[in-house]
């Protein structure tokens, strides 16, 4: 740990972002020793292709959905399940007031996962799920642009750019059925260089994989692009239920 970051400790000691205890300021990465022990890590029975988890005991380990459907992106990876203090966090992250530290660490946390999942594929570039102007104006900031942020530089990838934009403000997604949410969504994504995208190796990136339909049209229109092939990280997935 540099200088700088030890200053910076001193000052405004390290929380974590899961149960918000204090932490010693040698702390590079902030989670508790309770918490990493504890969290809803999603490494149990999971969709091989959406992440997810699943309440079977026997079968293959596709979810419903992806098991009658087709998705734009090749596998969706996530690092935790939806709930408790992983929920929490992510919550806390989107809107409570200054807490982009959280983001940053929950990417931190997701390119460890990046490491294992995907530790055959070299990815040529990252991108994070847009939002709107306005929504950019309203909240101040897009958890997925920090989060994937985070993700490039503990891999060594190019700082993503605004390459896959969000064209239309769409209804929240939140209460809405998968059918629904693929509809409100559809067409609301652009990519403005095609030429950064052709025959690439897509990382995308995001918060939370709940019915897949916002990761499935952004992928969706990367490959109408020109890209290759679509890869999806997630901090979080949830039960797809619907």
């Amino acid at each position: 740990m540099g200088i700088k970051n030890i200053l910076i400790n001193i000052l405004s000691p390290p929380r974590c972002v899961f149960c918000m205890s204090p932490l010693s300021i040698k702390s590079t990465v902030c989670v508790c020793h309770g918490c990493m022990e504890t969290l809803p890590y999603n490494n149990g029975k999971r969709c091989r292709i959406c992440a997810a988890p699943l309440d079977i005991q026997y079968g293959d380990l596709y979810c419903h959905y992806c098991k009658r459907h087709k998705r734009a992106y090749a596998q969706n990876i996530s690092r935790y399940i939806y709930k408790d203090k992983a929920a929490g966090a992510i919550k806390h992250m989107k809107f409570g007031k200054g807490q982009l530290w959280i983001a940053d660490t929950l990417g931190k946390l997701l390119a460890e996962t990046i490491k294992e999942e995907y530790a055959d594929i070299l990815f040529d570039l990252a991108l994070y799920v847009p939002i709107s102007k306005k929504g950019l104006r309203e909240r101040g900031f897009n958890q997925s642009q920090i989060i994937a942020e985070a993700v490039c530089k503990e891999l060594g990838i190019e700082k993503p750019g605004d390459v896959l934009v969000k064209i239309s403000e769409t209804p929240k997604q939140s209460g809405l059925e998968l059918a629904k949410r693929r509809k409100n969504v559809k067409g609301a994504f652009e990519v403005t260089d095609d030429n950064k995208i052709m025959d690439k190796t897509i990382l995308l990136i995001d918060d939370v994989h709940t019915t897949g339909a916002t990761v499935h049209e952004c992928a969706k229109t990367l490959r109408k692009a020109g890209a290759a092939v679509v890869f999806c990280a997630t901090v979080a997935s949830t039960s797809l239920n619907k």
